[in-house]
């Protein structure tokens, strides 16, 4: 439910989790190789997926699902490591088993990031993001990076270039099969937000200009999220709750 369509010419890889005899998606990502960032980075959220008592790996690393030469070698910060954070695309705490907490420091999922945006007003949010999962049967996450428009690159820890992302995305689509006290109705509700890649210094992310509804982000991002919600409750319904941001998304 939570992927986007897959640019041409990219290529989309999926880690699966096996949790209590189940499997469930860690994370899906778009691997645009000639950029050398993940275009999207797309994960499913609830208090299962995030249980467990491992913390913070800090295991950086390659994906063995790629070739060394197609992705980012980040076992050290950027070179420019002083103007650039090791950004992640799902966040580390969003996964607490070990070995999958350790996906999460794959070079794949950063990119080059403000060093006041990643520990500022984007860290605010993917707070935000866990504390409203637990409203949900699962919430479903896309976040993503621009580069179009991008005229810098960092490296990485043997000089391959990374381009520098103009902007950040991260799109929420939640379901709940029965609705909850104080939560959400039943059924699907979404909402999504946008940020240049610079600081944020006394700003709420949920200000006009950043928070907006999934639709209005398709428009500013030129892409479509959510591809499987028309199927799977007609494309009318969709078109509204992709639309429309509920009340409940600013109640903190």
């Amino acid at each position: 439910m939570e992927m986007s369509e897959i640019p041409e010419g990219m290529v989309l890889v999926t880690h699966p989790m096996d949790m209590d005899g189940s499997r469930y998606r860690n994370f899906s990502y778009v691997w645009d190789k000639e950029s050398m960032v993940a275009r999207w980075v797309a994960y499913p959220l609830n208090s299962r997926l995030m249980s467990g008592s491992g913390g913070r790996s800090d295991a950086w690393g390659l994906d063995p699902a790629l070739p060394e030469k197609d992705q980012p070698v980040l076992y050290y910060g950027y070179r420019e490591s002083a103007v650039w954070a090791r950004g992640h695309q799902i966040p580390s705490a969003d996964r607490k088993v070990r070995k999958y907490n350790e996906q999460t420091f794959y070079g794949v999922n950063m990119t080059p990031q403000s060093h006041d945006l990643n520990a500022g007003i984007w860290n605010e949010l993917e707070q935000y993001v866990r504390t409203r999962c637990s409203a949900f049967d699962t919430l479903y996450v896309v976040t993503g990076c621009i580069t179009e428009g991008s005229v810098e690159v960092a490296h990485d820890n043997v000089g391959k270039e990374v381009t520098v992302p103009t902007g950040y995305f991260k799109a929420l689509l939640g379901f709940s099969k029965t609705g909850r006290t104080g939560g959400p109705a039943q059924g699907y509700t979404g909402v999504a937000f946008y940020f240049e890649n610079r600081p944020y210094r006394g700003r709420d992310f949920m200000d006009e200009d950043n928070c907006m509804s999934i639709a209005e982000l398709e428009e500013k991002a030129g892409l479509r999220l959510f591809v499987n919600l028309d199927s799977a409750i007609g494309a009318g319904t969709a078109s509204a709750v992709k639309s429309t941001v509920d009340d409940w998304w600013y109640s903190r």
